[in-house]
């Protein structure tokens, strides 16, 4: 039985509490088992319209928020709220300032849902080529990282603020890597 059914007709911009929300999105991931059917980009889509639709104000996803402790001053604090094999959801908690340095998620699509705040959001592209020289003449300082002593070249896909109930999506292959920061 759907969790936000409403005298069975169901609604494809309803608001949905949590567990219609977990309900849809498990019906979603399972489609990774079919390649027939299968594609990461409509699937992400699909995903970021699913997180745009709960609802931040429902008890369950409230009951995350109020168990915010910063045990870890200057870094986002993390928390699991669900896990199945196909699919986790995080609870990334920000206080202003804090910053999640340029990194990759490998073989994985994310949608990032801003619950409350604002936060930063850069998503980049891996260039193929390596970077040469030291970096000096880069020119714009968002195209290199350096990485220890490796150095690549990225490109940013995009750049935007996120506010409450705002989504940022990335797939395997197109927006991989991301900065967040809380403003």
């Amino acid at each position: 039985k759907d969790a936000n059914a409403n005298r069975g007709h169901k609604r494809s911009d309803e608001v949905l509490n949590w567990d219609a929300f977990l309900e849809k999105t498990t019906a979603e991931a399972k489609k990774q088992l079919d390649p027939k059917v299968w594609s990461e980009p409509a699937y992400v889509k699909r995903a970021a319209a699913l997180a745009k639709r709960l609802n931040l104000k429902d008890p369950a996803v409230l009951d995350f928020f109020a168990g915010y402790e910063n045990a870890n001053p200057e870094f986002p604090e993390f928390e699991k709220m669900h896990r199945e094999k196909l699919f986790e959801i995080s609870l990334v908690q920000f206080d202003e300032g804090e910053v999640i340095a340029h990194h990759d998620h490998p073989e994985m699509t994310v949608v990032l849902l801003c619950g409350k705040g604002k936060l930063s959001v850069e998503n980049f592209d891996l260039l193929e080529e390596e970077a040469e020289g030291d970096g000096s003449d880069c020119g714009d300082e968002a195209a290199a990282e350096v990485k220890e002593d490796d150095r690549v070249l990225l490109k940013r896909s995009g750049k935007a603020t996120l506010k409450r109930g705002d989504v940022s999506t990335l797939t395997s292959k197109k927006s991989n890597i991301h900065r967040v920061s809380a403003k």
